[in-house]
């Protein structure tokens, strides 16, 4: 049972016997006690804690000082594309759609697209949580506002690709000042547009971040393709030129192959790159991380790092220098080597197939495409004569990162007054240039496919005559 006491000061108790006197008034007096003493006890008395605590009782009152990252309970959430972020307790989870998720993001990462993810060192106190792209390309990084209105992050696609699992780092806050809100947008440059994530401050002036990423003034436009062409190689039929070939996209995705160009086999890099000095108008020196595959040999895909310098010639190609890590053509490490700029090429050029079965005949489409843009196109059952045969024109409407739109226009040849007009998607599957997926979305339907379905087609080359 709790006692609790009340004290009334002697002088009051004087006071009181002056005003009443005799039995009667001194029961009177004794009730009236009574009563404030009950009210004392249901109220809990304050003044008894009071006076406890000034004569040093501990009454398990809390000292709560400032605030501690425990105390901050809220709870943020964002989704964008394929993934799902959740911030709570001082923990950031990513979760992802595995149906959606890239596959050449997470393959040989060791990191499974079924199991949520967890990201470390975000431990200020937040406010809000969004997810944007900066790029061309679907770039998803997450950014954490600080209730001090800094910005922190942390790029998904990089991390994962480079095994690294906690806080990208933050935005110098004496650049962008103290940031209210964020938002994604279009940005613009001498370069072409690009998604960007704008931090507005309290003045609402809208902040690019894209250039605390490397996507702006690098001068590295939406794609860049340099090639190099060596007759290297001895063969009874003659001598056969390798190309080395270097893809370079400005959301800092990258692409390497060597290639024999009259037998279509070839060695290639997938991965990401990183410039650390310079830019793409004069010279840059960059950094590399990527994964290399031999088609067809069913060996695992190995893991290089290196480096490489480029420099940007007055006579409009460009020297490329292997600094460490592979090499980027026939020559040493160290040995610059001269290559031609090509963006304008087409990435899909090859001969191409793909194989359909219906009521028991095998059907062969072959599709073959060129650097400028020509495509012929035939179609016919396996082992016999073309049924259709076409021959035409392919013009990009956006070429970017391993895809490209284009309108095709095309002539029967066996018949010159049958056209086939429409527009298609090209884009390798997962990365994989031995993987196209060819998807008509209007006009003269080349594959088995409804509009908008995606058919793979493999490298099918044609040695007969």
């Amino acid at each position: 049972m709790k006692i609790t006491a009340i004290f009334i000061r002697q002088k009051t108790i004087k006071s009181y016997f002056y005003l009443f006197k005799g039995e009667r008034k001194m029961k009177r007096i004794a009730l009236f006690l009574a009563v404030v003493l009950l009210v004392a006890v249901l109220s809990g008395c304050d003044l008894l804690a009071k006076f406890l605590k000034s004569a040093g009782e501990d009454v398990g009152k809390p000292d709560i000082g400032k605030p501690t990252q425990t105390d901050n309970k809220k709870v943020l959430k964002y989704t964008y594309e394929y993934v799902k972020a959740e911030y709570s307790d001082g923990k950031l989870i990513l979760r992802f759609n595995s149906k959606d998720a890239p596959s050449y993001i997470f393959d040989d990462s060791g990191v499974s697209t079924n199991d949520p993810l967890e990201i470390s060192g975000f431990d200020s106190n937040y406010k809000d949580m969004m997810i944007g792209t900066i790029g061309q390309d679907l770039n998803p990084i997450v950014f954490m506002l600080t209730e001090k209105g800094e910005v922190e992050y942390y790029e998904i696609h990089k991390g994962i690709t480079t095994g690294s699992f906690e806080k990208g780092g933050e935005i110098p806050p004496d650049e962008i000042g103290e940031t209210e809100s964020l938002e994604e947008g279009l940005g613009e440059d001498g370069g072409g547009g690009y998604i960007t994530v704008y931090a507005i401050d309290k003045d609402e002036v809208r902040h690019d971040l894209s250039p605390y990423f490397g996507i702006r003034n690098t001068g590295l436009r939406e794609i860049s393709i340099f090639t190099r062409d060596v007759d290297n190689i001895t063969d009874p039929s003659g001598t056969l030129t390798s190309r080395y070939e270097l893809t370079l996209w400005s959301d800092n995705s990258m692409m390497f192959t060597e290639k024999v160009l009259t037998l279509g086999n070839y060695m290639y890099y997938l991965g990401s790159f990183e410039i650390v000095d310079g830019n793409f108008e004069t010279e840059a020196l960059c950094e590399y991380n990527v994964r290399g595959t031999y088609p067809g040999s069913g060996q695992k895909p190995q893991e290089y790092e290196g480096s490489f310098r480029i420099k940007a010639e007055s006579d409009g190609s460009y020297t490329i220098t292997a600094v460490s890590g592979i090499l980027l053509c026939e020559q040493s490490l160290g040995t610059p080597a001269k290559y031609i700029d090509r963006s304008d090429i087409c990435l899909f050029a090859g001969e191409w197939k793909m194989q359909e079965e219906f009521e028991g005949i095998v059907w062969v489409y072959a599709v073959t495409i060129t650097e400028d843009w020509k495509i012929s196109y035939g179609l016919g059952p396996e082992l016999s004569e073309w049924v259709d045969v076409f021959e035409g024109t392919l013009t990009p409407i956006s070429q970017s990162g391993t895809g490209a739109e284009c309108s095709f226009e095309m002539t029967e040849m066996f018949e010159d007054d049958k056209n086939a007009e429409g527009v298609l998607n090209l884009m390798y599957i997962d990365g994989n240039p031995e993987r196209l997926e060819f998807t008509v979305n209007s006009g003269y339907r080349l594959t088995p496919d409804e509009y908008g379905e995606a058919a793979e087609f493999n490298p099918y080359p044609h040695y007969e005559e």
